[in-house]
């Protein structure tokens, strides 16, 4: 079960830091405002949130 866990946790890890990277990259010759950026920033925020919930507890 704990080895479950920490499978979650790192792809949410993994999702979370490819999300970024993403975002970083795009964001170097495309307007912050696009509405592009905007879906990969809440997209990303979406996965940050969760890893903070699972990292407390309030998340399976």
């Amino acid at each position: 079960m704990v080895s479950n866990l920490n499978e979650a946790e790192d792809s949410l890890h993994a999702i979370i830091e490819k999300l970024r990277r993403e975002l970083v990259t795009k964001a170097q010759y495309t307007a912050f405002t696009d509405p592009s950026i905007l879906e990969l920033s809440q997209r990303l925020d979406h996965y940050v949130v969760l890893a903070q919930l699972k990292k407390k507890g309030k998340y399976n």
